[in-house]
């Protein structure tokens, strides 16, 4: 039982990146110009009966204006921004790498959030608990700040924020709902 488990694990996994892998690469080839490259997103989730909030970014994403090269581009002094902000207001650990900060006193409240987001320079950051329909996991922190012509999307939950995701904008030109 355990072995077919184990086979099963590692076919989803396969399965999985062949998922991310293969736009990725469609996306690098020669005869493509750099702003019509694909992307692809990877999403960890516990399952089953867990919060499929994977389900609900891909969901997300779906209903989000297209983001070229270009605005990633412009985005990265923004996701620096984030990080700065969560270092300095939380005393946040944030790796330079990938971006991630984990903060040392756990859960900050939205309040708090809002306050180092419009600390950093960000006009206007929508902050919120997130709501089951939110492409979070629920009762985490969600934040939506703009980033140049895009947005930057992201949460914290148990004190940790993985790196904000680079998206378009909502049709109503927004990052985020209220």
């Amino acid at each position: 039982m355990r072995r077919t488990g184990l086979i099963l694990g590692a076919l989803f996994l396969l399965a999985g990146g062949a998922a991310v892998v293969v736009p990725l690469m469609r996306g690098a080839t020669a005869d493509d110009t750099v702003e019509e490259r694909e992307y692809g997103y990877a999403c960890v989730q516990e399952l089953p009966g867990g919060d499929d909030y994977c389900g609900r970014i891909a969901d997300d994403l779906s209903r989000r204006g297209p983001v070229r090269d270009s605005d990633r581009t412009t985005a990265q002094p923004f996701l620096a921004l984030v990080r700065d902000g969560f270092a300095s207001r939380f005393g946040a650990d944030c790796d330079r790498l990938m971006r991630a900060c984990r903060f040392p006193d756990g859960q900050p409240d939205p309040d708090a959030v809002r306050a180092a987001l419009a600390g950093s320079g960000f006009l206007g950051p929508v902050v919120r608990t997130a709501r089951i329909t939110d492409p979070a996991p629920a009762d985490s922190v969600l934040y939506g700040v703009r980033a140049g012509p895009a947005c930057l999307v992201g949460y914290v939950q148990s004190g940790f924020a993985p790196p904000p995701q680079v998206v378009g904008r909502l049709p109503d030109g927004t990052c985020l709902f209220p």
